[in-house]
């Protein structure tokens, strides 16, 4: 901002109103001119993101799916192998029953985007997440994460009980983990 001193009381004068204003409506103006020109909807652009995780999380919930029970309780089996084989169930359960959500959610979110009439209008695609579908976001891709952890930890279970070296078994189960 311009201010005029006065050299001989070193009291300063008030700021030029005409060219502060001025410079404030221009500012403003060319900023809002600016997010006029981008702003634009990008629903397409959600529909996908959301796409991107529905087609893995429907491979992995049939992966968990077929998975759960490939490892039937023997009555030969010890305390800790029953118990590694009951929390491999456990965790492609878990892992089958948090992808078929992430499916859910992002199905849902998609016929959302398909089905409305009205323009959502942001600025970027970030916002428009941020703005209209930010639990939705937020809830699938938390499911479809944690039903990837509750895989992983499975199939490194597996492989521990599975591999009869124990040297392999345990390198399989350490590269997994």
């Amino acid at each position: 901002r311009a201010t005029a001193l006065q050299p001989s009381s070193g009291i300063q004068a008030a700021p030029n109103i005409s060219v502060d204003s001025k410079l404030r409506s221009s500012n403003t103006a060319d900023s809002e001119t600016f997010e006029a020109s981008n702003v634009k909807d990008y629903s397409s652009e959600a529909a996908g993101l959301f796409g991107n995780i529905r087609v893995p999380a429907a491979l992995f919930a049939g992966a968990s799916a077929g998975a759960a029970f490939a490892l039937p309780l023997g009555n030969s089996d010890g305390v800790q192998v029953g118990m590694i084989k009951r929390v491999y169930a456990l965790l492609m359960m878990g892992a089958l029953s948090s992808q078929i959500v992430a499916v859910v959610i992002s199905t849902l979110t998609l016929a959302a985007i398909s089905t409305n009439r009205s323009k959502r209008m942001s600025t970027s695609l970030r916002s428009f997440m941020d703005e209209f579908f930010d639990f939705e976001w937020i809830s699938c891709r938390l499911h479809f994460l944690g039903g990837v952890l509750f895989f992983s930890l499975a199939v490194g279970l597996r492989a521990w009980v599975t591999i009869a070296c124990p040297i392999i078994s345990k390198s399989a189960l350490g590269i997994i983990l």
